[in-house]
């Protein structure tokens, strides 16, 4: 039994940041506005434009937006790892997963 749950939490420290990155990118896109990783809109315009701002702010804002991707993953950690200290956090987990589990038994059979 104590094997079972050391392997449970390997599989969820390899796991956890797999699902994490996907709703971290929303809450980026989100809260961001749609801008990549180098520090340009995603907008319908011309691409010249585009390079000239990106070269007159130079690297302020590649730090200001790496600082503030840092800022939105840390508030998501910190706000699973607050959900996850809930009391009884367990029973919701199974019921979750309960019918998650099910679901998936219908679409997916065997």
């Amino acid at each position: 039994l104590v094997l079972l749950k050391v392997l449970l939490c390997v599989d969820l420290i390899f796991t956890f940041p797999v699902v994490f990155s996907s709703g971290r990118q929303i809450l980026e896109n989100a809260i961001l506005g749609g801008v990549d990783r180098n520090g340009n809109e995603n907008v319908a315009g011309n691409e010249n434009d585009i390079a000239t701002n990106q070269e007159e702010e130079g690297e302020s804002t590649s730090l200001t937006l790496a600082l503030s991707r840092g800022a939105i993953t840390t508030t998501a950690v910190g706000t699973c790892y607050g959900l996850s200290q809930i009391g009884g956090f367990g029973v919701v987990a199974n019921l979750i997963g309960g019918v998650a589990q099910g679901t998936l038994a219908f679409i997916v059979p065997p």
